[in-house]
């Protein structure tokens, strides 16, 4: 059809919201929770965010937005031992991501979240009041992560730091899922 060209800004518009269904179906969490029909319309209204390297992008006891899902960048979650001493305790990378309770109820941080590296860190907030406007409340469900809640694996022992100070260099260790998340995700693939 010769006579309808869209818009630069149409073409542009089109064009993010392709990337943002691509991404969102390479996110496990989408991949096992709600159909791909669905995608269109999360990517729709997520919110994109910014933080600049070392920023600290939310610190234990502040109230959580939304829901964060990363696009690109690391983040380290801090949270206080039993003796109030704070430790790294996982490292969020592309796909990982944080505040899926504040979906369902208001919440307030139990860990602080630290941009991590030389990269800017990029994520895509959605909103509980987002989630209710598309009808998706009970589709959507996040486990709660004791690695970023608690600071702890199920059995109680502490994930404890990835390295010995509190550096924040690009090299990391590999964060491993609670078996709780693990069990979860195998409960939705079958």
């Amino acid at each position: 059809f010769d006579w309808f060209k869209p818009s630069a800004k149409e073409t542009s518009e089109r064009d993010i919201l392709a990337e943002l269904i691509k991404f969102l179906s390479t996110v496990p969490l989408f991949q096992v929770t709600l159909p791909q029909s669905e995608l269109p319309r999360i990517a729709a209204v997520l919110r994109r965010c910014e933080w600049e390297p070392m920023e600290l992008v939310i610190s234990e006891g502040d109230e959580v937005p939304g829901f964060c899902v990363i696009m690109s960048g690391e983040a380290t979650v801090v949270v206080k031992d039993d003796d109030g001493q704070e430790q790294e305790s996982v490292v969020l990378r592309r796909g990982d991501f944080w505040g899926g309770r504040a979906l369902s109820k208001k919440m307030v941080s139990e860990y602080s979240l630290l941009v991590d590296g030389d990269e800017k860190l990029v994520a895509l907030m959605l909103t509980a009041q987002d989630l209710e406007k598309l009808g998706l409340q009970r589709a959507l469900k996040i486990p709660k992560r004791p690695a970023m809640h608690e600071g702890k694996w199920q059995d109680g022992t502490h994930v404890g730091p990835r390295n010995s100070g509190h550096s924040h260099s690009s090299s990391h260790a590999c964060s491993c899922l609670p078996s709780d998340e693990v069990e979860w995700v195998v409960s939705r693939l079958k």
